[in-house]
Formats: C-alpha cells, sequence, structure tokens
C-alpha cells in the first residue's frame, strides 16, 4: 500500500509539469540568469551602436552610401535588441527583430525580381502571397504560383534565387511552396550572402514573360 500511494503521489507531480508548471527555484534561477547576461550585453551592445553611428557617417561623408545603408541596418537592428532589453527584459535574450518588412512586386520578365538585404546565416525569411499571375513563356500572365497544380508545373513557382551575373539568371537556393496566402512560407537562411533575389523558378531571362506577382516578405534576425 504505501508503494502504490508513493507511485499515485509521484504520477501527480508529473501530471503537473506535464501541464507546464515549473518549480519556483528554477524560475528564480533562470530569470537570475537572464538578468545577468542583459547587465552584462547592454553595455557591450551600447558602445557597439556608437561605433555603428561614427561609421555610418564617416561612410556618409565619404559619399559611400551603400556602405552607409549596410550600416544603418545593423544600427536599427541593435537599437531593437536594446530597446527589448528594456521593455521586456524575460524575453530579450530570445527574441527576434524584424530585419525587412515589404510588399515585393516582383515581374516574371527579371532574373533579379526583387532583391533581398543582406541575410545572415539563421535569418528567416517569411513569405507570403498576395496576389498577380505570371508565366514563364507565352503572351498572357495566367498562372498563380500559390496554387497546387499550374498550367507550368513548378517552372513558374516563385524561388529564392542567388542575384543574376550578366543578365544570367542565378542558381536557384529554395524553392516556395505552394499554399502560402493560408500559411505563409518560412526559409531559414543558410549560409551568409549578399546577393538573394525572389524571382519566377524557369524564364526570368525571357523580356517577354508576362505578368508579376505580389508577395508580403519579412526578413527576422
Amino acid at each position: 500500500m504505501k508503494v502504490a500511494a508513493i507511485l499515485a503521489s509521484f504520477s501527480l507531480v508529473v501530471c503537473q509539469f506535464c501541464r507546464g508548471a515549473e518549480p519556483p527555484e528554477l524560475q528564480t534561477l533562470r530569470n537570475s540568469y537572464q538578468a545577468a547576461v542583459i547587465r552584462t550585453t547592454k553595455p557591450l551592445s551600447e558602445t557597439y551602436l556608437a561605433e555603428l553611428k561614427k561609421l555610418r557617417d564617416q561612410y556618409t561623408k565619404n559619399g559611400k552610401l551603400d556602405e552607409a545603408s549596410a550600416a544603418q541596418t545593423e544600427i536599427t537592428l541593435i537599437t531593437s535588441k536594446l530597446s527589448a532589453m528594456a521593455s521586456t527584459p524575460e524575453l530579450a535574450l530570445g527574441a527576434e527583430v524584424k530585419v525587412l518588412e515589404a510588399t515585393a512586386v516582383i515581374p516574371a520578365a527579371s532574373p533579379e525580381g526583387f532583391k533581398l538585404p543582406p541575410l545572415r546565416r539563421g535569418d528567416k525569411v517569411v513569405l507570403s502571397y498576395v496576389s498577380g499571375m505570371w508565366k514563364c513563356d507565352g503572351n498572357i500572365a495566367s498562372v498563380n504560383p500559390d496554387e497546387e497544380v499550374t498550367e507550368r508545373g513548378d517552372r513558374a513557382r516563385l524561388v529564392l534565387a542567388e542575384g543574376p551575373k550578366n543578365k544570367v539568371p542565378g542558381s536557384i537556393i529554395k524553392m516556395v511552396p505552394p499554399g502560402t496566402k493560408d500559411k505563409p512560407f518560412v526559409y531559414q537562411v543558410q549560409t551568409t550572402r549578399e546577393d538573394v533575389v525572389l524571382r519566377i523558378h524557369s524564364g526570368s531571362d525571357n523580356p517577354k514573360a508576362p505578368g508579376e506577382v505580389t508577395y508580403t516578405v519579412k526578413v527576422m534576425r
């Protein structure tokens, strides 16, 4: 009977933890750890931010606008992280920061399509179809790349690809599946790179490829 009682008591404790309960000591220890990490990283982030602003201003002064824009992107990222540390310290350590949120209009007849900002390994690209039709050939834009079945198969899908070289479409990195209007597609970047574009799977080098499509694009870091 004693064994049965012990087992019943143990089962009750296990069930409590299955429901999401945590020992208060664990919560306290975790909170202390997060606070200590933030105390350590915040001054480093503030110093990094100050140096970034100096670098941006120097680039601007020297007329290096692309470099200044890249520095500003990093400034925005670090500023957002510092804001998270101040407003929601319990979430700051694991918080994702939005690097880009845009409505991308992507023409079929363009190997560059829509150019994404420089991406880092681990970034998440979130794509959702909004509207539009296109085609890799012919004269009439009649294919919705977000439909399950299309008259051109995968040739008319949206893809993430390397940017073009000498107007030649770059290699495909990842094809975007159908159904993103209902369930956004999330791609986690595998390699840091600066030349990723959104374009039609095939025929982007065809200057007569008809139509364009619109997707919402977010890059999370």
